[in-house]
């Protein structure tokens, strides 16, 4: 007889096949003989070990496939976390460095002691100082707030026009007596005002393209060409500083010959003028006519 599993022949009496190792069927189980050389139809052949051999191939084949995911998903993990690592670093390389700004223009104060005081503090041996006391109003404290020195261009003021409310006409020995004498660095020259009288309610403006950080003027009195001419024209004895933010200040000055006297505001103004009002003089013994020879704004 043959085994019905693998084909393969069985001797009379066998129990298992001596080839796969099937059980011989029992003698109820019909068997069917099949003839030396001639194939058994209904009997498996050699494809049901060919059946057993694919079986093997299909598992080993997809033991490889699941390995080979694994393996896959494994490196795929890997690449996409050494990606984003190295984009975070990129990153952060990209990202400019946070700067501190340490160039921020300093409060009124500390603006007057690093530029303007120092220009002050440089002349004060030769200069006096004339009193003088804010004339503005509480309105106009509030408008100093809403106009901060940090508005006005770091650096000295600059003024660029002087204008006066009147002159006095030039004669054979001086031909100019204008505004633009107040700041062209002689002190043998001056403006003069040009009305009849002591010249009070006169003025003259120093007048700049934009608005400037001012803390004050310094003025040289009378006309200091010489002594006799000092005392022999009327001098500034009070004045009126006024501002184009609306503040304004008095101040007295003293009747000293070829000496600044510096008229402090005590905080930093932001203006565009600068405008000087005659309130009061000291008589001159020939002339009348109110004489200023410099002025510098600081």
């Amino acid at each position: 007889m043959y085994c019905k599993n693998c084909g393969e022949k069985i001797e009379d009496g066998g129990v298992f096949c001596p080839r796969c190792g099937a059980p011989v069927a029992s003698d109820s189980t019909t068997e069917t003989t099949v003839p030396v050389g001639q194939p058994d139809v209904t009997a498996p052949t050699t494809g049901s070990h060919q059946t057993g051999k694919d079986s093997k191939l299909t598992i080993l084949f997809v033991a490889i496939i699941v390995v080979s995911l694994v393996v896959i998903g494994f490196s795929a993990k890997a690449i996409f976390f050494d990606s984003a690592n190295g984009s975070g670093q990129q990153n952060s390389k990209d990202a400019p460095a946070t700067q501190i700004d340490i160039s921020s223009k300093p409060s009124d104060g500390s603006n007057g002691s690093d530029s303007t005081g120092s220009q002050g503090s440089s002349s004060s041996s030769s200069d006096s100082t004339g009193s003088g006391s804010a004339h503005g109003s509480s309105s106009s404290a509030s408008s100093e707030a809403a106009a901060p020195a940090a508005s006005a261009p770091a650096g000295p003021p600059v003024f660029t026009r002087n204008i006066a409310s009147s002159e006095e006409p030039g004669d054979k020995v001086t031909p100019y007596y204008g505004p633009n004498n107040l700041t062209d660095g002689n002190a043998r020259t001056c403006w003069a005002d040009g009305v009849d009288g002591t010249g009070i309610g006169e003025w003259f403006r120093l007048e700049a393209d934009s608005d400037q950080a001012v803390k004050g003027i310094k003025v040289l009195n009378g006309y200091c060409k010489s002594e006799k001419i000092y005392y022999q024209n009327s001098r500034p004895q009070k004045v009126t500083v006024s501002l184009s933010n609306g503040h304004s200040y008095e101040f007295t000055l003293s009747d000293t010959f070829n000496e600044y006297q510096t008229l402090d505001f005590g905080s930093t103004e932001t203006t565009s003028y600068v405008q000087v009002t005659i309130d009061s003089t000291y008589a001159g013994n020939t002339w009348n006519d109110t004489s200023v020879s410099e002025v510098q704004v600081y």
